[in-house]
């Protein structure tokens, strides 16, 4: 979802109307302001491809022997990493 796409569904709302007096430019700052951290919490998943599973694992031979654990913190830690 894009800012836009927020501030034509406020539109469609009637939210916009809220905004038609004397403060017009001011509630519109806020509503794109608003829209604009709306979109930016929206954003996609962006998970891990197979060739960056593989180099994790690859990473550490312990995960070889069972640690199975720690191979899992580590996807973790890389998923977390991209997505926030």
């Amino acid at each position: 979802m894009t800012k836009d796409d927020i501030i034509l569904m406020a539109d469609a709302s009637g939210l916009s109307f809220y905004g038609m007096g004397k403060d017009r430019e001011k509630f519109i700052y806020y509503l794109e302001a608003f829209a604009t951290l709306v979109a930016a919490a929206e954003r996609e998943w962006v998970g891990l491809d197979e060739d960056e599973i593989r180099n994790l694992y690859g990473k550490d031979l312990n995960y070889r022997d069972g640690n199975y654990v720690r191979y899992a913190k580590s996807v973790e830690a890389k998923l977390k990493e991209r997505n926030t």
